[in-house]
């Protein structure tokens, strides 16, 4: 009777592992699921920075800012695309760096 016992309790807790009953388990998952977007976002966000550095380097500073404030004084819109188009450091550092790398291979 005490084998029986003994199977049964080792079949109850095998059935409870499968269906989640181990909370550690379940808050590892759960830790896990809630970073997937991270990535993702991160890449949207490096791509429109980088997007924003070579079309910088191209065109120029002072046309770049010419082209931001034609934005600027649209509509809601534009406005908004003004915004994340303007060239903070970090686009201007890369622009730089880009328009530098140019240079150098040209030569």
């Amino acid at each position: 009777m005490d084998l029986q016992r003994e199977e049964f309790y080792g079949r109850v807790s095998r059935i409870e592992g499968a269906r989640g009953g181990d909370s550690a388990a379940r808050r590892r998952k759960a830790d896990a699921s809630t970073g997937r977007w991270i990535a993702p976002v991160g890449m949207v966000l490096a791509s429109i920075v980088a997007m924003k550095a070579v079309v910088h380097a191209n065109i120029g500073p002072e046309s770049y800012d010419h082209k931001i404030a034609v934005l600027a004084a649209g509509d809601v819109v534009d406005r908004a695309g003004a915004w994340v188009l303007a060239a903070d450091p970090l686009t201007v550092k890369l622009s730089d760096m880009t328009r530098a790398l140019a240079l150098e291979l040209a030569n």
